[in-house]
């Protein structure tokens, strides 16, 4: 593990690691702040004074009607995913060549030039598939976290209205519904966590790789992941509190400016710790893994070795008179050929 020391230095050496991540949570940032959802429904006013249950209730109706209309509905629904692949594409290009400059950035290696393109051509399919699968997957978790609150909002409305006699079983089931919501956040940001570097850092078996290093670290990972949620949290609640600014297009301004800046560092200090810790995860669980396929030895050809010369023999030739004399028909060597022919 990195001492605060390494920490800043590894952005000393490599300053474009933190300037894209303060890019990408600005331009994200900006795409929340001004988006028509937030205007709406971004302030804690909203919060409390709106019928959850009759929003709940809508969406309902809506969804039922949306696909009874057929085929129509699952040609909207392609259409979607394609869109959310594209953004998925667009979003890949900057955080492929950043993960792999991150990566380099923590194993200690020396900075090279061509590490963000490098990243973007080795990286940049499977962090595409990566992005889009985890935008799917947060936003049916999210209407499956939206949905389990139901029993509970009910109690309390029912408290509210004046049964006091459900007291005991409103708070059970709101603690209860509150603790399980908690943790099924915190496993499911840390397990898409550290699939990113997983990607970066592993040529094969990423996924495997790393559902098998937060299984095997989950409750050294759990309490940071923890952390990290609850101060974006308290950073959400904060922007909540003051409606994004949109009092006014200065104050919008500012308060998008201090939101990038202060997402930036929380997100770059997490995800430092991420690779940061996945790197030695992978040092101790895999201590035989080469990033890189490891060097073949060639095999040295051996020197060539000087010919000797081999004397001739000395032979005799052979007079053709004396070897024809001693030839006769009864002196026919076995191996001869014989036509004669006897019935």
């Amino acid at each position: 593990m990195d001492s605060i020391r390494e920490f800043f230095k590894r952005i000393k050496d490599r300053p474009s690691i933190y300037l894209v991540m303060l890019a990408l949570t600005f331009v994200f940032s900006a795409a929340e702040a001004y988006n028509p959802v937030i205007r709406k429904y971004g302030s804690f006013g909203y919060v409390f004074e709106h019928n959850y249950m009759k929003t709940l209730s809508g969406w309902t109706e809506k969804a039922d009607a949306f696909f009874a209309a057929g085929s129509g509905a699952y040609f909207y629904i392609m259409i979607a995913l394609l869109c959310v692949f594209v953004l998925s594409a667009l979003v890949s290009v900057a955080l492929s060549g950043y993960v792999n400059v991150l990566m380099s950035a923590v194993n200690g290696q020396k900075k090279k030039r061509g590490e963000f393109r490098y990243g973007i051509k080795r990286n940049f399919l499977k962090i595409t598939v990566y992005i889009f699968l985890a935008i799917i997957f947060t936003v049916l978790f999210f209407f499956m976290l939206i949905y389990s609150v139901i029993p509970a909002v009910s109690m309390l409305m029912m408290f509210f209205d004046g049964n006091s006699g459900v007291i005991f079983t409103m708070l059970l089931l709101c603690v209860l519904t509150v603790a399980v919501m908690l943790l099924a956040i915190v496993f499911y940001g840390m397990y898409f966590s550290y699939i990113l570097p997983s990607i970066a850092g592993l040529r094969k078996g990423c996924v495997r790789a790393g559902f098998k290093m937060t299984n095997t670290y989950c409750w050294y990972l759990m309490p940071k992941t923890a952390l990290f949620l609850f101060l974006d949290a308290l950073l959400r609640a904060a922007l909540f509190a003051v409606h994004y600014g949109h009092r006014s297009v200065a104050l919008s301004i500012i308060v998008l400016l201090i939101t990038a800046a202060l997402r930036s560092f929380l997100y770059y200090i997490y995800i430092y710790f991420v690779f940061n810790t996945f790197v030695a995860m992978r040092d101790d669980l895999y201590p035989d893994y080469y990033e890189e396929a490891p060097p073949v030895p060639r095999r040295e050809r051996p020197a060539p070795q000087p010919v000797r010369s081999v004397p001739r023999r000395k032979t005799v030739k052979a007079d053709p008179d004396v070897v024809s004399a001693g030839r006769g028909p009864g002196n026919a060597e076995p191996d001869d050929y014989d036509d004669s022919f006897e019935p």
